[in-house]
């Protein structure tokens, strides 16, 4: 007897190792949607001092962001209602100080040993920077894009000063110094240097 004791306890301080060390949020929810239990790293995640702390406030309202302060329990109620199956969704919390974290859970259901619904285990990951390095590579990519579309349109627009100068210059030799068309064929070559310089 004491021997198996013994394992269930060695067992028992692996799992709570575990979940008290893992570098994701864990939280177990009653059917609800209260907080039961927190690992550390939620309660670091969503910046408060202790789990005791945490389990105090209501998620729906507190944690839970605007603009849609229904989509969490809308998630509960999903995996409740879904049994033993997992659902992964992507949500805004808030922070104990109000600042906005997006959070990727993960969760399901927890049935009893009665076969009836205990409540919710969710697995929450903070990806705010990697949303964060998404956009910013997304705009990076579409300022390469319009170097690369402005790109061309100067070096088409180059070529069409080129041909321009060129027949001004074919023009221009053929007027005496003392032409009145020549004052015209300089006006033109400027012109067509300054396009140059801004293109």
């Amino acid at each position: 007897f004491q021997e198996a004791y013994a394992t269930l306890r060695q067992s028992e301080a692996r799992y709570r190792s575990l979940v008290e060390n893992a570098p994701y949020g864990i939280c177990r929810c009653s059917p609800d949607g209260r907080f039961v239990s927190a690992n550390p790293a939620l309660v670091r995640m969503l910046g408060y001092e202790s789990e005791a702390e945490l389990l105090e406030v209501n998620p729906g309202t507190t944690v839970h962001r605007e603009p849609n302060p229904m989509e969490y329990h809308q998630l509960l109620s999903e995996l409740l209602h879904r049994g033993a199956g997992s659902r992964v969704a992507e949500v805004q919390w808030r922070r104990k100080g109000g600042s906005a974290l997006q959070v990727r859970l993960s969760g399901r259901a927890i049935i009893g040993t009665s076969g009836g619904l205990e409540g919710v285990e969710l697995m929450a990951e903070d990806v705010s920077e990697q949303r964060v390095l998404e956009q910013r590579l997304r705009l990076a990519q579409k300022m390469e894009a319009v170097g690369r579309l402005a790109g061309g349109i100067a070096h088409d627009f180059n070529n069409f000063i080129t041909g321009i100068t060129l027949c001004n210059h074919i023009m221009g030799r053929g007027l005496g110094a003392d032409d009145p068309r020549r004052r015209q064929v300089e006006e033109i070559d400027l012109a067509a240097t300054r396009a140059a310089l801004l293109t």
